[in-house]
């Protein structure tokens, strides 16, 4: 079984483009997150669940155009910080597509349950 990533072992970025370019942002690289990265961002957002939801897209965003973002440097925390609301919410539409199954792959998933007793 292949070992988890952790955020110091290489990992696939996902780019995607951004339409038109708004707020001078041509592409975005996300990241998928560990389960303790969803943690982190989970502490970060304090019960809200609207602030869940960009906390996690922040979470796995690495890069902006050019600009490799980390949490450690706060670089990530100032790129946010500018970012044009469409972008940010595009992040988070991103953040969906890498971390939410399909309604296929869920309805696949639920209609595989076996059942035993003992």
């Amino acid at each position: 079984m292949p070992a988890i990533p952790t955020t110091a072992e290489p990992r696939p970025v996902h780019f995607f483009k951004v339409p038109k370019g708004i707020g001078g942002v041509l592409r975005v690289g996300l990241v998928e997150l560990t389960t303790g990265e969803q943690l982190e961002a989970a502490a970060r957002a304090r019960g809200d669940s609207v602030r869940l939801q960009f906390e996690l897209a922040k979470q796995c965003l690495v890069q902006v155009n050019e600009e490799k973002l980390s949490l450690g440097d706060m670089t990530l925390d100032k790129k946010w910080g500018s970012l044009h609301p469409k972008v940010v919410n595009l992040i988070a539409a991103g953040y969906q597509s890498l971390h939410v199954p399909e309604e296929e792959e869920a309805a696949a998933f639920l209609a595989s349950r076996e059942d035993t007793v003992g």
